[in-house]
């Protein structure tokens, strides 16, 4: 069941604000694809964040062979990639984006531009099926490597389009700072598509220590719990909605307390006819050792919608916030890495 909390739409904030910092929004190029699915997502969430463009790949032969290098083959083989990558960047570009190309030879971490700096790049990728990409190709592995932990991932598409405009995007928040700092960001991307943002908090299923059947006290307390959890999602959504409401987004907000929180989110998404997921990399018990969270991996490998996944750490953008979010009380995203 989904209860709506009665949406919001605040007034537009005429002020200047100020932009997110600019960076690196690096696109994995399937050389297979003749018009990838990737490549119009990447240009519409880089427009929200101020960001450029990039399309790369990488020529490693030592991942596909131990023989020596044929100098002439190599260079044939950079070439082919660098017109396909100009090819690609030719039919997407238009005259507000700027699309560079770069192949990456030899990849070792580090190597790619800008990793090592305080803003990270955010790596795209078309997946196929419902295999992440870094599980299937160590090229990808290796680019995860370069520090890129911020990823965006875009399901494959019948038609893919060349112009992609967000309507509907869905953030799901569980109490947690380290959920909450996607906020500007979400509300940046929505401010520039002019999209409805949408919060969503699955409230947890009451669990008892079982050793047999429950009596009516444990069912009474197991259905207080539930009423005290929905209870606090709302208040807790209204707050957020509150303190985003000078952002010039239009914002609502959505408890739900039925089923698996995981397939709860997408089945929600599914529901509002959501097109962009926009979720932490980790929520309140996330551990920093891991890529993803269990939450986060599974949106990854099941939405049906593109997903822009925030990893951590993400420093650089504390202070640096559109000036209609720098609002008192509400996290920001300098506080993730010291989240609990």
């Amino acid at each position: 069941m989904i209860s709506d909390i009665a949406e919001r739409k605040p007034p537009v904030d005429t002020t200047n604000d100020q932009c997110l910092p600019c960076g690196l929004l690096l696109v994995r190029v399937d050389q297979k694809e003749r018009l990838p699915s990737v490549i119009p997502h990447a240009l519409a969430v880089a427009s929200g964040l101020g960001r450029r463009i990039k399309l790369v790949e990488v020529l490693d032969p030592r991942l596909h062979s131990e023989k020596p290098v044929d100098p002439v083959d190599w260079d044939i083989q950079k070439h082919e990639i660098q017109l396909h990558l100009e090819h690609l960047a030719k039919i997407y570009s238009r005259d507000h984006d700027q699309i560079d190309i770069q192949v990456l030879e030899y990849l070792l971490p580090g190597d790619v531009e800008d990793c090592n700096d305080a803003q990270p790049p955010i790596l795209a990728f078309g997946r196929h099926g419902s295999e992440l990409p870094w599980h299937l190709d160590e090229t990808n592995r290796n680019l995860l490597k370069n520090r890129c932990s911020s990823i965006l991932m875009v399901p494959d598409e019948k038609t893919p389009l060349l112009n992609v405009t967000y309507r509907r995007i869905v953030v799901p928040l569980d109490g947690s700072s380290r959920a909450e700092a996607v906020l500007p960001i979400a509300i940046a991307i929505a401010r520039k598509h002019k999209a409805q943002l949408s919060l969503i908090h699955v409230t947890p299923t009451p669990s008892l220590t079982r050793n047999g059947p429950l009596n009516a006290e444990d069912r009474d307390l197991e259905s207080r719990l539930a009423l005290r959890n929905e209870r606090v999602a709302h208040e807790y959504l209204k707050v957020l909605r509150g303190k985003c409401s000078s952002s010039g987004a239009k914002v609502n907000a959505h408890v739900m307390n039925e089923g698996d929180a995981r397939r709860q989110l997408l089945e929600g998404a599914k529901r509002m006819d959501a097109d962009l997921i926009i979720l932490n990399s980790h929520g309140s018990g996330g551990h920093g050792d891991v890529l993803t969270g269990s939450v986060a991996t599974f949106v990854l490998e099941h939405a049906m919608i593109p997903v822009l996944m925030i990893g951590q750490p993400l420093s650089g953008l504390h202070g640096s916030l559109p000036s209609g979010l720098n609002t008192p009380g509400l996290r920001q995203p300098g506080l993730i890495s010291g989240a609990h």
